[in-house]
This record gives C-alpha cells, sequence and structure tokens, in this order.
C-alpha cells in the first residue's frame, strides 16, 4: 500500500489474504521501475536502489526469460529485470510479467503481462515479452 501511494500507482490493487492476488497493469510496473530508479526514485534511497537494481542485474538466468533474452541492452549485456508467473488452476490461465529497466540512469523501463490459457506453457508468455521487446527496440 506504500508502495501504491508513493510511487503512485493507479491501476493496482491489493487483495486482502494473500500477497500474490495483487493486481498490477503494465503501465503501473513503468511507475514502479521508475520509482526504483536511483536518483529519480521516490521509493528507496540511492544506495538501496541501487543494491536492488544489481540483485535484479543477477537473477537466475532461468527467471530472466523474455526481455532479457531478446538483449534490448545489447549482446551480452544484464538489465535489471523482475519477472512473474502464476498459473491459476481455477481461471485455467497463466498470468506471467516482465518488468526490466536499463541504459543510462535507468532510462528505458518495459513491462510486459499477459494472460493465457495453461495448455501453452510458461515458455508461451516468456516468448510473447521477448516479441513485445524485440519489435520495440530491435
Amino acid at each position: 500500500r506504500k508502495m501504491i501511494r508513493t510511487c503512485r500507482l493507479t491501476d493496482t490493487r491489493v487483495y486482502p489474504g494473500w500477497w500474490s492476488l495483487t493486481q498490477i497493469s503494465s503501465r503501473d510496473m513503468v511507475r514502479l521501475g521508475a520509482c526504483l530508479t536511483p536518483g529519480r526514485g521516490k521509493l528507496l534511497g540511492r544506495a538501496a536502489s541501487k543494491q536492488l537494481l544489481d540483485l535484479m542485474r543477477t537473477v537466475a538466468p532461468s527467471n530472466a526469460f523474455g526481455i532479457q533474452q531478446a538483449q534490448p541492452a545489447g549482446k551480452g549485456v544484464r538489465v535489471a529485470v523482475k519477472n512473474g508467473w502464476t498459473e491459476h488452476g481455477g481461471t485455467g490461465l497463466w498470468n506471467v510479467n516482465c518488468l526490466a529497466l536499463w541504459g543510462p540512469d535507468q532510462r528505458w523501463v518495459l513491462a510486459v503481462t499477459t494472460r493465457y490459457p495453461i495448455a501453452r506453457g510458461l515458455d508461451y508468455g516468456a516468448g510473447v515479452c521477448r516479441r513485445v521487446t524485440a519489435a520495440l527496440f530491435p
């Protein structure tokens, strides 16, 4: 709730009982990314922002799917990523999101969200994130 207020998120809803029921739009994910940026961010101090982004650049390769795979910052350059994926048996849908920050002063913040039938698997969602990134940053 503090993040919603501080970062001025307008499309984010927290549902009581379980944190993963929070819904956030791609637009608010970009706002959150900008809010975490050292020097520009409002949520964390400069040192904490830098530490968080450094951690996001070193996530396990299996968790750096989508945007990182499209290499928007150039071949071999690690971007700061936070991906999320949940298979919801009740709805029969995957919810997959990809967030990345990169460039001078973390100028670029990209978020991709998608929902699709479970039968397509997680790789399908990773591919959506990768294709959107490649289309925007060829």
